[in-house]
């Protein structure tokens, strides 16, 4: 045998490691489906927050959005460089839906384009709608491991056609469960759910939590709010989306009653969405023009938050809100109803000051309890900031995620 150059040897090292990348990949390419950014809200936020957070040394990431993309969320998420294909719906076209099939199948296409076009080795889905048709398209496309978040919470059953229609996605949905390598629950009810109906397909609760660097904002520490101090002005405060479900209709009748015998209290209106113009006519039919302020957007959620005296929560449907997680890291005293959102993060001895939604007497009632007891209010908020610190935690969310991963990986026989 003759003398190896080291040419050859280099041949042979190289061919050795060529053939190591084909069973463990330089990276693992997961793709990441989402409605879109185009508002600030903390479904997408967990999207940030999963970017942020993983190793992109072992992750290559990649997002494929229906919706066109404009938010701040949005603009952070450039920053990070990762790869997007953009479908590019306007916001003004409704979402596709059962009701034009056309719109419905066009999308389907563009999902499964994109998804082939990227070959990821995970698919992780999020939404509705978004939600049923990325799932059947990576399904089709043979993506590996598909992973569904579930973070909505379903209206009550509609009647007549509706009812129909519900129906049959909701089959869909469940067939999409059982051929999923797992589901993602917000929350712990979501998970009992799935259990309920039937679903094999294994669920891991995976509570959102703070960004704390975005919700600082530059500040070296944590600045607390100084509740019911002062009884000469009392501020009142809702954050969230303008929408019908947010209940900010109701948070605005409640200061009727708030206002009879404290004439000093304000409510500030944070947030915008499409029921901003029915918000400020209710405003003005109850004459609460000096009472009731509308703040628009807000970039220091922080800063806003610690000006408050109470926030109100009135949410009529609410999986795992995370303005809550940010007035409880403030130490605010919370006035909210019972949702699966609310039910879940206070903890069980402060339940029983939950109020039904869609009620403004009883958020009246309850505001004025805390009004009329500011240290049973305070009690409350240090009851709550403790148990916000408990259960929001960045680096368990990210570890969370990269553990599930990495063992749906090692199941498909791809090693990280």
């Amino acid at each position: 045998m003759g003398r190896i150059t080291s040419t050859q040897a280099r041949q042979h090292t190289d061919a050795q490691d060529s053939a190591a990348c084909i069973s463990k990949p330089a990276r693992i390419k997961i793709v990441l489906a989402y409605l879109g950014f185009y508002r600030n809200a903390g479904g997408e936020r967990r999207i940030l927050q999963l970017v942020q957070g993983l190793d992109r040394q072992h992750y290559d990431i990649a997002i494929i959005t229906l919706r066109v993309n404009h938010s701040e969320i949005w603009q952070r998420l450039e920053a990070f460089g990762v790869q997007v294909i953009k479908l590019d719906q306007p916001l003004d076209q409704p979402l596709p839906s059962l009701r034009n099939p056309f719109a419905l199948l066009r999308t389907f296409v563009a999902f499964f384009r994109a998804i082939r076009r990227l070959d990821p080795h995970i698919l992780q889905v999020q939404g509705m709608n978004v939600n049923s048709l990325a799932r059947l398209a990576g399904l089709i496309a043979r993506v590996p491991v598909i992973v569904s978040v579930e973070n909505w919470v379903y209206p009550l059953p509609p009647t007549g056609l509706r009812k129909i229609r519900h129906w049959m996605k909701q089959r869909l949905i469940y067939a999409l469960d059982q051929r999923s390598q797992a589901i993602i629950a917000v929350a712990k009810p979501f998970m009992v759910e799935k259990q309920r109906l039937g679903v094999q397909t294994p669920c891991v609760v995976i509570p959102s939590t703070i960004d704390l660097k975005a919700f600082l904002r530059g500040r070296s520490v944590r600045p607390f709010a100084t509740p019911l101090r002062d009884p000469k002005r009392i501020r009142l405060g809702f954050m969230g989306r303008l929408a019908p479900e947010k209940g900010a209709r109701y948070a605005i009748e409640a200061m009727v009653g708030v206002c009879e015998l404290y004439p000093q209290a304000e409510l500030a209106i944070i947030g915008a969405g499409p029921e901003e113009t029915v918000l400020r006519d209710l405003v003005v039919s109850f004459g609460l023009e000096e009472q009731v302020t509308f703040r628009g957007l807000c970039k220091d959620v922080c800063g806003e938050l610690c000006r408050l005296d109470i926030f109100i929560m009135p949410s009529l449907l609410e999986a795992y809100a995370q303005v809550f997680l940010e007035a409880m890291a403030v130490g605010l005293p919370i006035v909210a109803t019972r949702t699966v959102g609310s039910q879940t993060i206070f903890p069980k001895a402060l339940q029983e000051d939950l109020v039904a939604p869609a009620d403004a007497a009883s958020l009246s009632a309850q505001v004025l309890k805390m009004l009329h007891d500011p240290q049973a209010a305070r009690a409350q908020a240090a009851a709550l900031h403790a148990r916000g610190s408990k259960i929001s935690c960045e680096k368990l969310f990210t570890a969370s995620h990269d553990n599930l991963y990495r063992e749906l990986l090692d199941a498909r026989g791809i090693n990280i």
